[in-house]
Formats: structure tokens, C-alpha cells, sequence
């Protein structure tokens, strides 16, 4: 509804793809900040709460176990992975997944994050780099 809204706002030149992109990654932030916050929220509520002790009324526990799906999608290789992205840097885990999960050219992505296309070939770079690096040096034994 804010898009149909702002929508006379936009200029007639706006790459749409590339702004409903960046509209949709700014509402995701500010939605995984709020569920953050939330999920912070439940554990501080639960912490306290013992094994044997009543729920709270309408309370639901915390998964503590993975569903099957979890366990059939941990493969070593993906786990690794995962460990490798995880250690980059935020700016540079965003530049590998807008072009190498999401398939964005890197002009688009660029535009995205308000940076130079050089930039994003830097970020890029650098982050395949480290990836190499810890995926090296997870698979002797590591």
C-alpha cells in the first residue's frame, strides 16, 4: 500500500526492479531488527521458567530441536558455507547474496546498496576471497 501511494513520487526514469528491491531489503531489515528484538524479549520471558513449571497462558515454547528439514539441509558443505558467509563482514555478506543467491547484476545490486559498481566489484572480491580462504581451511581437518 506505501508503494501505490509514493507511486506518482517516482521519476520517470526509476529502474522499478532495482527500487521495489530496495524497498523490500528496507522493510526486511526493519522487520529482522522488531523480531530480533521480540525473540530477545521471549527468551528473557522463558529464561527463568524451569522444565517442570506451568506455561504461561497462550504461550508457545521455543524450538529447541531441529525440525527434519533443518537436519536434511545440514550437509558438511552446507554448514561450512554457511560458517563462511556468516564470518564475512555485513556489507560484504550482502554483496555476495544480491549476486550470487539473489542473481542481481552487479550495476543493480550496486544501485541497491548506494554504492559505485567499483565498489561492489571491491566488496566482491574481497568477499570471495575470504570465502576461499575459510572454506580452505575447513576442509583439512579444521
Amino acid at each position: 500500500m506505501q508503494l501505490a501511494r509514493h507511486a506518482q513520487r517516482l521519476a520517470p526514469d526509476t529502474e522499478l526492479g532495482a527500487f521495489l528491491y530496495t524497498v523490500a531489503r528496507n522493510r526486511y531489515l526493519n522487520h529482522r531488527r522488531m523480531s530480533m528484538f521480540r525473540l530477545g524479549r521471549l527468551r528473557e520471558i522463558f529464561a527463568g521458567r524451569e522444565a517442570g513449571s506451568p506455561s504461561l497462558p497462550g504461550a508457545v515454547d521455543l524450538p529447541t530441536a531441529p525440525t527434519p528439514y533443518e537436519q536434511a539441509a545440514a550437509s558438511d558443505t552446507a554448514r561450512r558455507l554457511e560458517r563462511a558467509l556468516q564470518a564475512l563482514s555485513p556489507t560484504l555478506r550482502e554483496a555476495v547474496l544480491l549476486v550470487s543467491v539473489e542473481g542481481l547484476e552487479p550495476d543493480a545490486a550496486a544501485r541497491i546498496l548506494s554504492i559505485e559498481p567499483a565498489a561492489l566489484r571491491q566488496r566482491l572480491s574481497r568477499a570471495r576471497a575470504q570465502l576461499a580462504e575459510q572454506l580452505r581451511g575447513g576442509s583439512d581437518g579444521a
